[in-house]
C-alpha cells in the first residue's frame, strides 16, 4: 500500500512543502518509487520513520537530525528507519541499539529520554504547535492498522476505507445518514469521521 504525500502529511505530523524539501536536501527519501507525474509516494514504514523524524524536529533542529542520520549511515546502521528507537533533548539526538546500548549522534552526552514507539502513535504537538493526530486513531472511529488494507486508514473494526465512504457522500442525493445502506458496519459516526478525516488530508499543505 502507499500513501500520497497529503495522507502521509496528515498521519506524520509534516506538511507536504516539508516532506518535498527533506526528500530534496537528503533528509528521508521515500522507499516506494514516486508515482506518475513524479508524484511522492510512502510506505507505512516510512509514515513510521517520518512520524519520528517530526517528533524529533519539535525538540530539535533539523540540522542536528541531518547530522545525526548521517552518523548512523556512517556507523554501518542501514536498516530502514524505522527500525530504530531514538531519544533526543534541545541539543542531542541518542540511538538505543537492540543490545541497550545508547549511542550519541550528536552533540555532547547529556541527560536525555528514550521514547518509544508508543509515544510517537500518541498524539504530539509538532514544531508548529499543531496537534498531531494519533497514528493508529486518525479519527475516534477511524483506524490504520498494517495487517489491514496496508495500513490505509479504514472504519474501526472494518476493512471499510474511509475514503469509499467520505467518496459516496455528497449531502444532497447520500447523507451520512445514508451511509449505512451502502456499508451496513458503518455508522453515521463513522461516517462523519471519515468525512472529517477526508477534508484533513484534502487540505493537507
Amino acid at each position: 500500500m502507499a500513501f500520497d504525500v497529503r495522507m502521509a502529511a496528515v498521519l506524520t505530523g509534516t506538511t507536504v512543502s516539508q516532506l518535498r524539501r527533506w526528500r530534496r536536501e537528503d533528509v528521508f527519501e521515500p522507499e516506494v518509487p514516486p508515482a506518475d507525474g513524479g508524484g511522492l509516494q510512502y510506505s507505512y514504514r516510512d509514515l513510521m520513520a517520518l512520524r519520528t523524524i517530526a517528533f524529533l524536529r519539535a525538540k530539535i533542529s533539523l540540522q542536528r537530525i541531518r547530522l545525526a542520520l548521517s552518523v548512523l549511515r556512517k556507523l554501518s546502521y542501514d536498516e530502514h528507519l524505522s527500525a530504530y528507537k531514538f531519544g533526543a533533548d534541545s541539543r542531542s539526538v541518542v540511538l538505543a541499539d537492540e543490545d541497550g546500548n545508547h549511542i550519541e549522534l550528536v552533540g555532547q552526552p547529556g541527560q536525555l529520554r528514550m521514547f518509544t514507539f508508543g509515544e510517537i502513535f500518541a498524539p504530539f504537538t509538532n514544531l508548529h504547535g499543531d496537534n498531531v493526530v494519533p497514528f493508529q486513531r486518525p479519527m475516534p472511529h477511524l483506524e490504520v492498522d498494517a495487517d489491514k488494507m496496508g495500513g490505509w486508514p479504514t472504519i474501526a473494526n472494518t476493512r471499510v476505507a474511509f475514503d469509499a465512504v467520505a467518496g459516496i457522500v455528497d449531502g444532497d442525493t447520500i447523507t451520512v445518514d445514508q451511509v449505512s445502506h451502502f456499508f451496513p458496519t458503518v455508522t453515521t459516526a463513522a461516517a462523519q469521521d471519515a468525512i472529517r478525516f477526508d477534508d484533513m488530508v484534502r487540505a493537507a499543505r
